[in-house]
């Protein structure tokens, strides 16, 4: 998924939309693009850091700690 932040010159609103393509509104223009990873894999792990900012999965256990691979 993308995250885009869309801006309309004339109103000077600002609206994000989280999408897999650009979007299309009236008026609007994209002025930026980020990637968004999920929050959970297809087997369920959680989406986690490490100290560096890269992302990871794992899984949860019940007490919410979890394995860093």
């Amino acid at each position: 998924m993308n995250t885009y932040t869309m801006h309309n010159l004339t109103t000077g609103k600002t609206v994000k939309k989280n999408q897999k393509t650009e979007p299309k509104l009236a008026g609007f223009i994209c002025v930026s693009r980020e990637r968004v990873a999920p929050e959970t894999n297809s087997r369920g792990d959680r989406l986690f850091r490490d100290a560096n900012n890269r992302p990871y999965y794992a899984a949860e256990n019940a007490d919410g700690s979890h394995y860093q691979p």
